[in-house]
């Protein structure tokens, strides 16, 4: 009778205290307060600190939700409300499929009768399950269960055996015998605290993770952070979020794709192309990512590009633009934008050329992918074409809309090189920028040709590209780009250099250094001169003073030998000459260079260049030849002596370039193009048969002295030369190159900026 109203008690206590009343007293209380964590997240280390760390597994039942022996799992509230910190902290490690649960400290009296398990996803119920069972031990076959429940007697741990009915009530009624529970308080002094903790291995599906309320179903319960998440469910079971908003486990295949969605969305809402272009390289397996980044950061840079035109197009003065924000766009600009389409066209091209190439399926699928590829290897040589060449269109015209309005344009580019406008012209960064989209622009020109409209507008039936070929080979094209390239950025920085150094005349630096090196060329021209003076007066004197002093010497090779020194001294004279020509061609090219980039940055600067391509020389001569003084009977006398010693002989000599016959008392002689001319000895007093060497204008000449000396008197043996062109032997001949043609620097100076063709 006294186990029957027991019973019957038992009853009424959990018909009249609901799962919600039960929670209050939980709650209700601060018997937490000595076993939180600390600010740090670190657990404090309770009294009798016991793990529990309990696994199993069970299937679900078919229940009968009023029956209190079918709610044989701690409600979720109530569990939370038997933590300290009220709340579960869940941790999965999807490469390991381990799942952490750790409750922190918990009231542990009756711990003995808990039992935790997770459950896997299955048809019925598609998701990992989390229950606090209360277990019943295989020895149990009553009503009630003995299990060992710990009380605190005196302020010291006790633990005892007790009997209770294996269900939520009957763990609700340990609370209460073991002194914990109180009516409607917790006595904190009666608890006993252990760690909830449960590790389940083996979970690596990707599901949520829900609490299951085993017994409890309808209106007699409600969740802690959702409703019923499966009321469809054929068993008296109540579903909930095991956390606010859920919890979810992940395959190792999806956690990594999950990854990537969170990365690709982190980075794309970003806004920023610089933290977009670092991640693309970690979307090397996902090709539609990885797609989809490269053209957001190209937009952004795009939009970047189109600030920039603003700023230089708006702005009166661009002395306080930021220089490396300029230098940044503009790199990545090229980089990025205009780089991949060029690298696009040159591939087409080459297909376009010959579609039948051996790396035709790669070309194909590094410009449209494999899928697309895979369509055109069907199509035949035409149709391919076709194709092909429709895209090079749309492709050359979005290039070329890149070098306009709304983006930097030629326009922008001659401003930016502009000392009047503000533009920092000693700034490497600045000028660096400047070759960026310089090196755009000229791109954009060179390869829109493959854009019908551009072709037809810019190159078919102008004069300046009259050879111009539509398709023409991408490699040529890059020729054309790299030196222009290289010719504008020796422009653009000997602009920097001048900028930069503002107190350096680099122009007459280069002057001084012409003049040094062509005045050594003159002394050395002055010298042969010179040397050919004395040899003249050797051949003009048929050697008689050589032959005078030293009689033994043979007059025929003391003329011959002066007579080839002569020809050696001229042939050294015109090699001099040339390397004059191109060193004063030089350095009045650079001197030019230098003026026009001082004349960027000071536009009041004259040009210090002055051409010395006219080159006249004088050399130091007296005004009365050597051969002109002391001419006297005496001297005549001597030379007459010679002649008639010489009288009757007859001999050859061979010559450079032609031949000497000479005939004792007549002879003649021709001297090719350089030396040409007749002498006829004995017809003119003896005092007149000097032979005449004139180097006015044509060279060499022999002729009647007499005349020369009394009819028409001048200057012998000096003269003047004169050079433009060099002057030789009669004739005229151009050093170094074609007459009246100077290969000029690319493009040349204009106002409000550099002018450089594309």
């Amino acid at each position: 009778m006294k186990a029957f109203m027991a019973v019957l008690l038992l009853s009424s206590f959990a018909i009249a205290q609901s799962v919600d009343d039960l929670v209050e007293v939980l709650d209700g209380s601060s018997w937490e307060s000595d076993y939180q964590r600390d600010e740090s997240g670190q657990q404090q280390s309770p009294k009798n600190n016991k793990p529990l760390e309990l696994k199993g597994k069970r299937s679900y039942q078919n229940l009968n939700c009023n029956n209190p022996d079918d709610q044989t799992s701690i409600p979720y509230k109530f569990l939370l409300g038997l933590l300290a910190n009220k709340s579960l902290d869940i941790r999965h490690k999807e490469h390991e499929g381990i799942l952490e649960i750790d409750g922190g400290v918990m009231i542990g009296n009756c711990q003995d009768m808990l039992e935790p398990f997770v459950s896997k996803p299955e048809s019925s119920s598609p998701f990992y399950t989390f229950q606090m069972s209360v277990r019943k031990p295989s020895s149990c076959n009553g009503d009630k269960c003995s299990y060992d429940v710990k009380t605190v007697e005196n302020g010291r741990n006790k633990t005892i055996t007790k009997n209770f009915a294996p269900n939520f009530y009957g763990f609700v009624e340990c609370l209460k015998e073991t002194g914990v529970m109180s009516g409607k308080n917790i006595d904190k002094s009666k608890v006993t605290p252990v760690q909830l903790f449960h590790r389940e291995v083996d979970v690596t599906e990707t599901s949520e993770l829900v609490y299951a309320n085993r017994g409890f179903k309808g209106t007699q319960y409600s969740g802690k952070f959702s409703e019923n998440k499966l009321p469809e469910f054929q068993g008296c079971y109540y579903f909930e979020d095991i956390q606010s908003g859920g919890f979810k486990t992940y395959s190792v295949d999806d956690i990594e794709n999950f990854d990537m969605e969170n990365l690709y969305q982190k980075v794309c809402n970003s806004g920023n192309y610089k933290l977009i272009n670092s991640h693309i390289a970690d979307f090397e397996d996902n090709d539609a990512f990885q797609t989809s980044l490269r053209e957001i950061r190209n937009e952004l840079i795009l939009k970047e590009v189109k600030a920039l035109h603003d700023i230089v197009n708006d702005s009166e003065s661009l002395e306080e633009v930021d220089v490396p924000k300029f230098k940044e766009v503009t790199s990545d600009f090229l980089e990025y934008v205009i780089n991949p389409i060029k690298m696009d066209l040159t591939q087409m091209q080459r297909l376009y050329a010959n579609p039948g190439h051996s790396q035709k399926e790669d070309i194909l699928k590094s410009i449209f992918g494999p899928k697309k590829a895979q369509a055109l290897l069907g199509k035949d040589t035409r149709e391919l074409k076709s194709i092909l060449k429709d895209e090079m269109d749309e492709l050359a015209s979005k290039l070329v809309s890149y070098a306009r309005k709304p983006y930097l344009t030629k326009d922008d580019f001659k401003k930016m090189t502009d000392s009047d406008a503000g533009a920092p012209l000693d700034d490497k960064t600045w000028t660096g920028a400047v070759l960026d989209l310089y090196e755009a622009q000229l791109t954009a020109f060179n390869y829109g040709r493959y854009s019908k409209d551009f072709f037809d507008s810019h190159y078919k039936g102008n004069p300046e590209y009259k050879n111009a070929k539509q398709y023409a080979k991408a490699a040529d094209l890059d020729k054309k780009i790299k030196a222009k390239l290289d010719t504008t950025r020796e422009k653009i920085n000997r602009v920097y250099h001048v900028a930069s150094n503002p107190d350096v005349d680099y122009s007459r630096k280069y002057e001084k250094t012409k003049n040094i090196i062509v005045s050594e060329i003159d002394e050395k021209i002055a010298n042969l001169k010179e040397n050919m003076k004395e040899a003249q007066w050797k051949v003009q004197t048929m050697c008689a003073v050589e032959k005078r002093q030293k009689y033994w010497i043979n007059q025929q090779s003391c003329v011959e030998e002066a007579r080839m020194k002569l020809m050696a001294c001229s042939r050294q004279i015109q090699a001099l000459l040339r390397e004059r020509s191109g060193i004063v061609e030089k350095y009045d090219d650079m001197i030019a260079d230098w003026d026009e980039a001082h004349g960027k940055v000071d536009r009041k600067r004259k040009s210090s260049r002055k051409s010395d391509r006219s080159f006249s020389f004088t050399p130091t001569t007296p005004t009365t030849p050597p051969h002109q003084r002391n001419v006297d009977n005496h001297f005549s006398m001597q030379l007459e002596m010679m002649r008639r010693q010489m009288q009757g002989q007859q001999f050859q000599v061979p010559m450079a370039n032609a031949h000497f016959n000479m005939q004792i008392p007549r002879f003649s002689w021709g001297w090719g193009s350089q030396f040409g001319g007749s002498y006829n000895y004995g017809r003119q007093p003896s005092y007149h048969s000097q032979p005449f060497f004139d180097y006015s204008q044509y060279g060499a000449q022999y002729g009647n002295p007499a005349l020369r000396h009394f009819e028409q008197p001048h200057t012998m043996p000096g003269g003047r030369f004169s050079f433009n062109p060099v002057n030789s032997g009669g004739g005229q001949m151009y050093i170094g190159g074609t007459p009246g043609f100077y290969d000029a620097p690319m493009g040349g100076g204009a106002s409000g900026g550099f002018s450089f063709g594309m």
